[in-house]
């Protein structure tokens, strides 16, 4: 704090912390915290947006933590569909799932009240503990509709026939891509997006099979979708979530990689 002095200082872009920086600050103050919880550290994932943060063991049980940090007053938290793979992923090596959320000001007032986070400024942080990661599942009458929707949505890829589900296309719905960062806002630019892949899927007779892989985590269902004719294609997930009319609002394309630690 001494370099920075008091208030709002002379400073350059190079002098703020990055969300690099900021996670680094996080996995150093949760690992100490588990050292003195007793856990032992078995791996620390460098890389912000890997699965997990750090993988650790106590009493012969086997924890996966997935930190986050963020700027005063900001409260990171764990929703949707980056709790879902990280709950799936979780469970497949037999690991318990859980969240470090930490945020953290500048110990000058008035740098902490702007949310100005400067390069080896003194700081406090705001960490609570270990949260345990559980799904959220909704009621089952709603579930069993959802799944319905799904169906539908599974039907029309593998007939290459929007018209199965396109009238539960909400007339907001966004559709994007993290694959070719394409995407489309508003059913009438979804219509036409469907209508054209589809038509394009039968001239180059592309066989698509989907499947449903998780269920009401956050009112968030998954798709994974493989071309199974297309040749050296890997398997992809389609997100779909839907309101509370029970229309579709979003529908993304995520990588089904999930960059883990390797064990």
């Amino acid at each position: 704090m001494e370099k920075w002095g008091k208030g709002i200082p002379d400073y350059n872009e190079e002098d703020l912390m990055t969300a690099e920086d900021l996670y680094h600050f996080g996995i150093e103050v949760v690992g100490n915290y588990m050292v003195k919880e007793g856990y032992k550290i078995y791996e620390v994932n460098k890389d912000p947006k890997g699965f997990p943060s750090i993988a650790a063991g106590k009493d012969d049980q086997l924890y996966f933590v997935l930190v986050y940090a963020d700027i005063a007053k900001n409260i990171p938290t764990l929703e949707g569909f980056n709790k879902y793979k990280f709950l799936n992923h979780s469970q497949k090596f037999n690991a318990i799932p859980l969240f470090a959320s930490c945020s953290f000001g500048s110990s000058d007032p008035i740098r902490f009240e702007k949310g100005l986070a400067l390069k080896n400024d003194g700081y406090y942080c705001n960490f609570t503990g270990l949260q345990d990661v559980k799904p959220n599942l909704s009621h089952t009458k709603s579930l069993e509709y959802l799944l319905s929707i799904l169906n539908l949505v599974c039907l029309g890829y593998e007939n290459k026939d929007y018209q199965l589900f396109s009238k539960y296309i909400a007339d907001n719905c966004v559709w994007y891509s993290e694959f070719s960062k394409n995407k489309h806002v508003g059913k009438k630019e979804i219509d036409e997006y469907y209508n054209e892949k589809f038509i394009a899927c039968k001239n180059v007779d592309i066989d698509c099979k989907l499947c449903i892989v998780g269920l009401g985590l956050t009112r968030q269902y998954a798709i994974i979708m493989h071309q199974i004719k297309k040749e050296n294609s890997a398997p992809f997930l389609c997100l779909v979530k839907l309101n509370e009319e029970g229309l579709i609002i979003d529908i993304r394309l995520e990588d089904y990689s999930m960059k883990p630690l390797r064990f």
